[in-house]
């Protein structure tokens, strides 16, 4: 829910037209994340998850998360030493 307005923000900043098209392909998660229904099966299911694999999940969202970060800033360097 959060990215929709750090995306209208970095647009707001900078207008880049991919940030439009990302925030349209991002429009039908962002509604269905207004119409929640706790009591839906599918829902139920989803927060059923154990604590473990949840874990397990965000460790390695951080790692790729740093991993690409750091690819990130090693270009940086290299293109500033051009």
């Amino acid at each position: 829910m959060i990215g929709a307005p750090i995306l209208l923000a970095m647009f707001a900043w900078e207008r880049n037209p991919l940030l439009i098209v990302m925030l349209i392909m991002a429009a039908p998660q962002v509604m269905a994340a207004f119409r929640y229904d706790s009591k839906a099966p599918r829902n139920a299911v989803y927060y059923a998850t154990s604590l473990k694999i949840k874990l397990l999940y965000g460790g390695l969202y951080l790692g790729l998360v740093t991993f690409l970060a750091l690819g990130s800033y090693e270009i940086h360097l290299m293109l500033q030493a051009r």
